[in-house]
C-alpha cells in the first residue's frame, strides 16, 4: 500500500498560497519519499534526495529535509539585501546542512513589492509558470535543467556541486500567475502539453478554490504513467536518444508544489 504525505499551506495577500503532494516511488513499501519540500508565504523549495546513498547505508531523505529547513532559515535569518538571492541563500543553507548525502534543489522566492520571482535550480527537479491570457493558458516560464548527463542530475551536499553552478533567473510575475514546483518523477512520465492540460481549467477559474486539489491530480496521473509499461514516457525517450533500452513509464518519487501568486492592487492616495 503506497503512502502519501501532505501538507497544507495558507494564502496570503501579496504573497503565495501554495499546496503539495507527494508520493513515494511505486517500488518502494510503505517508505516515505526521499522528496523533501517546504512553502511559506514568500517562498518554496523542493529537494530529490539522490537516492544511490542508499547504497551506503544513508537515508537520501535526511539530507533533504535539513537543506529544506535550512533554506527555510537562510530566507529569515541572511541580511535584507540577500534574502532575495537564491544563491546566497543556497550557499547559507548548504553550508549549514550536515547530515551525510545529496540532493537537487529548486528554489523560489517572491518579492511582493516588485512582483518578481527569484529562482535557482541546481539537478533535474524544477519549475513551470503558468499565465492566463483571456481564453488561454500560456507556459510563460520554465527551469533550465543543470545536470553532469543523463541520470546524473548535479546535486548539492557530500561530495557535491557548488550552489554557483545552479542556474538562476529573475521573471516577473502578474497576479494570479501558477507556479508547478517537482521533483523529477514528474517530468519523467508527464510531458510538458499534459501538464497544461490538467492544470488550464481550474486556471479559467476567477479563482482556484483548492490548489491541492491539483497537486494531487498532476502528481497521481504521473504515478500512474510511472508503472504503465505501453506508456512512452519523457524518461523513455530521453532513455533512447542515449541509446540506453527502456520502456514505459519511470518509476520514481513525486513531489509536486502548487504556488499561485497574489497580488493585491493598491490605489495611489488622493491628496
Amino acid at each position: 500500500m503506497l503512502t502519501r504525505t501532505l501538507r497544507r499551506f495558507s494564502s496570503f495577500t501579496n504573497h503565495f498560497r501554495s499546496a503539495a503532494w507527494s508520493v513515494p516511488s511505486p517500488e518502494k513499501q510503505n517508505t516515505p519519499p526521499d522528496d523533501a519540500y517546504f512553502a511559506n508565504d514568500r517562498a518554496m523549495a523542493v529537494a530529490d534526495g539522490i537516492s544511490g546513498w542508499k547504497q551506503m547505508g544513508v537515508d537520501p531523505s535526511k539530507y533533504a529535509w535539513e537543506l529544506m529547513q535550512n533554506v527555510s532559515k537562510s530566507i529569515v535569518s541572511l541580511p535584507d539585501k540577500l534574502k532575495f538571492e537564491p544563491q546566497a541563500v543556497l550557499k547559507d543553507a548548504t553550508k549549514n546542512t550536515k547530515e551525510t548525502g545529496s540532493s537537487t534543489c529548486t528554489l523560489a522566492i517572491f518579492d511582493p513589492e516588485l512582483s518578481k520571482l527569484y529562482t535557482a535550480n541546481i539537478g533535474d527537479s524544477g519549475f513551470m509558470i503558468y499565465r492566463k491570457k483571456g481564453e488561454e493558458v500560456e507556459l510563460i516560464a520554465r527551469s533550465q535543467d543543470v545536470i553532469h548527463s543523463f541520470n546524473s542530475p548535479c546535486q548539492l551536499g557530500t561530495d557535491g556541486d557548488s550552489p554557483d553552478i545552479a542556474s538562476y533567473e529573475v521573471i516577473e510575475v502578474q497576479d494570479k500567475d501558477l507556479i508547478v514546483m517537482y521533483t523529477d518523477g514528474l517530468t519523467q512520465n508527464m510531458f510538458d502539453d499534459q501538464i497544461l492540460r490538467m492544470i488550464k481549467p481550474f486556471m479559467l477559474l476567477h479563482e482556484i478554490p483548492d490548489l491541492e486539489i491539483i497537486a494531487e491530480m498532476v502528481a497521481e496521473r504521473a504515478l500512474e504513467h510511472s508503472t504503465d509499461t505501453k506508456f512512452e514516457s519523457p524518461y523513455m525517450l530521453k532513455a533512447k536518444s542515449e541509446k540506453i533500452e527502456w520502456v514505459g513509464g519511470k518509476p520514481n518519487d513525486i513531489t509536486v508544489l502548487v504556488g499561485q501568486i497574489n497580488l493585491k492592487e493598491i490605489k495611489p492616495i488622493e491628496v
